[in-house]
């Protein structure tokens, strides 16, 4: 999760608090900071997801993606991947 906001901060040019600031202010008040995060996030990465970005990615079948996670070295692989 840090990792995605690090990104998207990289991305907008400014900082990891910033963006939590503006999800934190427009989040309701039944959620939690931590969920609306993790919303932000998938919504935020989703926007920009294209089907050629999905097609350079290697995606489009279930038994890819497990072969893509078993030959990946980083336990954190199927959380990165989802997150970009």
């Amino acid at each position: 999760m840090w990792i995605a906001l690090k990104e998207i901060a990289d991305r907008e040019k400014c900082t990891i608090h910033d963006v939590c600031n503006v999800i934190a202010n427009k989040k309701s008040e039944n959620i939690t900071l931590t969920a609306a995060i993790r919303i932000f996030l998938m919504l935020y990465f989703k926007s920009a997801a294209t089907e050629d970005g999905h097609k350079r990615a290697g995606h489009g079948g279930f038994q890819a993606m497990i072969a893509r996670v078993a030959n990946s070295e980083s336990p954190s692989y199927a959380t990165d991947t989802v997150m970009r």
